[in-house]
């Protein structure tokens, strides 16, 4: 599963791959709720863009890079095209980009602006860790 914190509203952020959701709760465990609830498989990675407001998470098992608003609302999927397995993921927000990699049959390292477009790989035939 994977973590991440709002610093901006002191929440946390993390995924449950056993019960396929991704919820949020304050780190006095207080006001827990899930947020994404329905279309998860293997949500691996995730992050928090605390200035824009935005959740996002790569889905090993359906092979998406996805977003939401951090309440859930607003969901939609940037990237599945020739994705295999994407794992881990992290927000670059001062250069707007969302890096991640996939550990399918070809390890690769990618990154796209925050929208899913200009797509580009930045790691690749390096094989598995």
């Amino acid at each position: 599963s994977a973590l991440d914190y709002d610093r901006l509203d002191g929440r946390i952020y993390w995924s449950d791959m056993e019960l396929k959701t991704i919820s949020r709760a304050f780190l006095n465990g207080s006001a827990l709720e899930v947020v994404v609830e329905f279309g998860l498989d293997y949500p691996r990675g995730l992050a928090v863009d605390w200035m824009a407001g935005n959740l996002y998470w790569a889905d090993a098992g359906t092979g998406r890079v996805e977003v939401a608003r951090l309440d859930g609302s607003s969901r939609r999927v940037l990237v599945w095209r020739e994705l295999d397995s994407p794992e881990c993921l992290v927000v670059d927000t001062k250069g707007e980009k969302i890096v991640w990699s996939s550990w399918g049959q070809e390890p690769v390292i990618e990154r796209a602006a925050m929208d899913g477009s200009m797509r580009e790989v930045l790691v690749q035939g390096v094989g598995r860790s």
